[in-house]
């Protein structure tokens, strides 16, 4: 119902979902002034959202956290972490029964902190991916996926600019209303 009423459309045409989901986090070296490289160590990576689904097409607002420790001592920036929120689009293609494979793409907002408050910045980010929705209850989809996370024009706070990307591996589940 609050995809009906959000979008101004029928209510038996779209189902609103909420889904969560825990993976794990593969950082890229975090790359300052270009020259500069710092290695992370992998991480666990937690995601919520609620979206609506249109069938084959979903829209939803997921909301993601992950943190990195420096795989070295690093006394001047300490852990690096990362809190997105963000607006995903998701293409649902049908296959055999209950199984679909899926492309997503999404674009918003990361924060981007360090422990010591050497990084404490706000930045655009996308992100793109694919998976698969497993069905295994009328209402409930087991979801296993990948995401490609990119922030962009990052800064620390003496305008060394950051360049990271993270590979993020998810599963979860998705609740359909």
């Amino acid at each position: 119902m609050v995809c009906a009423t959000l979008m101004a459309i029928p209510a038996h045409a779209a189902k609103t979902y909420v889904s969560g989901s825990v993976g794990l986090g593969l950082p890229e070296n975090a790359l300052w002034r270009g020259s500069i490289e710092d290695n992370l160590n992998n991480s666990v990576v937690v995601n919520g959202a609620v979206g609506c689904n249109f069938n084959p097409a979903r829209v939803e607002l997921g909301i993601s956290y992950q943190s990195h420790k420096y795989t070295e001592y690093h006394p001047l920036w300490g852990d690096m972490s990362f809190l997105t929120v963000m607006g995903n689009g998701y293409y649902d293609f049908k296959a055999v029964s209950n199984i679909s494979p899926y492309l997503m793409a999404g674009v918003g907002w990361v924060d981007v902190h360090t422990s010591n408050y050497f990084m404490n910045q706000s930045a655009f980010a996308w992100q793109a991916g694919a998976g698969l929705g497993i069905k295994v209850a009328r209402e409930m989809t087991v979801d296993l996926g990948y995401r490609h996370l990119k922030p962009e024009g990052l800064h620390s706070i003496m305008n060394d600019k950051l360049t990271w990307a993270g590979h993020n591996i998810l599963a979860g589940v998705r609740y359909a209303f």
